[in-house]
């Protein structure tokens, strides 16, 4: 008897997974498969701000046809932060490093994550 979501083995989904990132696929990243699948993970501006890189300049990028990046001001960021509804650690871009998904301009926008806070603060976000 099929599924109620009609997958009947775990290639379809991870076909669907990858499809949006070739890069990922190319790395090999099977991990974070298993992290698509749970429930999404939001923090507040706080936790968001800790999770920044050093410097003054953060790296972000958002997806249209292909990934776009741009480099930020970290005040930029920080006030994005505090005006979003909602900021999430997501595994959509975590094979660039880039976990933290907030709302900017009106685009999804992936930002660069410091990945020994994000280890401390969301265990469960960063792949073995």
């Amino acid at each position: 008897m099929p599924s109620p979501t009609g997958i009947t083995s775990v290639a379809p989904v991870a076909r669907r997974v990858w499809n949006g990132s070739e890069a990922c696929s190319r790395k090999g990243l099977a991990s974070h498969f298993f992290y698509s699948t749970m429930s999404k993970t939001y923090i507040s501006a706080a936790d968001a701000a800790k999770l920044l890189p050093r410097g003054k300049k953060v790296h972000t990028f958002f997806r249209v046809f292909g990934w776009m990046g741009a480099t930020v001001e970290r005040s930029t960021m920080l006030a994005a932060f505090e005006k979003a509804t909602q900021i999430e650690v997501s595994p959509d871009a975590a094979c660039f490093g880039h976990q933290l998904t907030v709302e900017l301009d009106g685009m999804r926008t992936y930002i660069d994550t410091n990945q020994m806070a994000l280890r401390k603060l969301v265990p469960r976000a960063v792949a073995a």
